[in-house]
């Protein structure tokens, strides 16, 4: 048995078409040399398995080196006036020129446009009505007004003093035993005028249009000092707690204590002082 003259040139063509052919079955784990590894693929874009980062990815050059001699540049120009660059102008946006829309498309001319006001009125509401001009109001006022005005604004002067004609000394009752304290826009919400003590830093109501609120605002009443529930005057945790106190007496199980159940009680352990006995 002879070989064929044609073996060589298909040995030829084998090792050009298939220059990588396994020799083991996947994912055998035995030793490859680096002959048999087959090649990396490349990446798209990439040229070659030695890639240059800083070459390769690096941004583009948007000044040469003979601009570091010069003058620095305002933020307008390098920003606005010289950001474009000749190839800015190689293929320009054209303009979009209006034209008709095909048949069945879009609006053609203007003919069916309307104002805003016989948009949104009917003219066959007033079909058949009479003009007449109106004079006055078209319902009768109410007596009195149902309209409420602005106070009136006094001065300073006038407030302390009265205005024009009135005579200062009937801001006092001839039996009064002391001097009354005038209640001014200044004086609301604050303890003066009030049966308050002096500096009283507690909640007073500015509106007191309501007589309950009036009178707590006035302190003629003494407040409710009432203590005699325990559960809602003594605290059993440190100071500044503010986490759940129970309100029924079957779940209060005392203050808060120290727990390995908790992330706190974890990190926080406290530690034996006969630790280093």
């Amino acid at each position: 048995m002879q070989r064929s003259p044609s073996a060589g040139s298909l040995v030829n063509a084998g090792v050009q078409q298939l220059s990588h052919i396994p020799k083991r079955a996947t994912q055998h784990g035995c030793y490859m040399p680096s002959w048999e590894v087959p090649p990396t693929d490349l990446k798209p874009g990439q040229t070659s398995l030695t890639r240059q980062v800083y070459t390769e990815e690096a941004k583009r050059l948007e000044d040469t080196y003979i601009n570091a001699d010069r003058p620095a540049d305002s933020h307008y120009g390098e920003a606005i006036a010289k950001i474009l660059t000749p190839e800015a102008y190689k293929n320009p946006t054209k303009p979009i020129l209006q034209k008709e829309p095909g048949a069945g498309y879009g609006h053609h001319g203007t003919a069916h446009w309307k104002s805003t006001s016989h948009a949104q009125h009917d003219p066959n509401s007033i079909a058949g009505a009479v003009y007449s001009r109106q004079h006055g109001p078209s319902y009768q006022a109410a007596n009195p007004p149902t309209c409420v005005g602005a106070g009136v604004v006094h001065s300073t002067y006038s407030e302390f003093h009265g205005k024009y004609g009135s005579d200062p000394r009937d801001k006092v009752h001839p039996l009064a035993e002391k001097m009354p304290t005038f209640k001014t826009m200044l004086t609301v919400g604050t303890a003066k005028g009030t049966n308050h003590i002096p500096g009283y830093n507690g909640h007073l109501p500015m509106n007191t249009n309501n007589p309950h609120v009036a009178r707590v605002a006035s302190g003629a009443n003494l407040r409710s000092v009432d203590k005699t529930n325990l559960t809602s005057q003594f605290q059993v945790n440190t100071l500044g707690y503010s986490g759940h106190v129970p309100q029924d007496p079957h779940n209060d199980r005392g203050g808060v204590k120290p727990s390995r159940e908790t992330m706190m009680g974890r990190s926080f352990v406290e530690h034996s002082l006969t630790a280093f006995d």
